[in-house]
């Protein structure tokens, strides 16, 4: 019986390695392709804010001892119009409950 245990010993560390190395691959090829696309939005994100700034869209608060961009303000205007109206009818005459009291 001292085999059988031993067996099942060695299958379970032989199979928590194998499954550590498995999650490790797949991890790291997990973390480049994240890295990858935190990248590429960083990219298109700069270039939107970049033609905003152009089209005169939005403007850049600046640290003034650094100079690197703090904030970001976007300019928007907008209009807004409205209308109301009102209306009522009006009646003039005498409800039943003031009838009875005469």
């Amino acid at each position: 019986m001292g085999s059988v245990e031993w067996q099942i010993v060695m299958s379970t560390v032989v199979g928590v390695i194998v499954g550590g190395l498995i999650n490790w691959w797949f991890s790291r090829r997990a973390l480049k392709q994240l890295a990858r696309e935190a990248a590429w939005l960083r990219q298109i994100t700069n270039l939107i804010l970049r033609a905003m700034k152009e089209a005169g869209l939005a403007s850049f608060n600046r640290n003034p001892e650094t100079g690197e961009a703090e904030g970001l303000v976007i300019n928007l205007s907008g209009v807004s119009a409205g209308r109301s109206s009102a209306s009522a009818n009006q009646a003039v005459g005498r409800d039943e409950a003031s009838d009875k009291s005469l």
